[in-house]
């Protein structure tokens, strides 16, 4: 599926997200796993550690536990632990 663009416009720098780029920080933003700063993306700078960790967390933090699924789950779903 196509991500939802509109969630770039409020972003000051969003014109500069190259095309390759553009779908996959634009799901990053509608999930808010990414969030920029002063109203922009900073597409152009490197990320900190502190700002890679953040979204590190915020990821993990949407795992799911294997034992908390049931028999009617569909795809798209992240897991953690073995899975069995």
């Amino acid at each position: 599926a196509e991500p939802d663009y509109s969630v770039l416009t409020p972003f000051s720098d969003a014109s500069e997200i190259t095309g390759e780029n553009r779908g996959a920080i634009a799901a990053l933003c509608s999930k808010n796993l990414i969030q920029g700063s002063g109203g922009a993306l900073n597409v152009n700078d490197n990320i900190t550690r502190a700002e890679f960790l953040t979204i590190l967390y915020r990821v993990a933090s949407n795992y799911i536990s294997a034992g908390a699924l049931t028999s009617g789950a569909s795809g798209g779903n992240v897991l953690k632990g073995s899975g069995s």
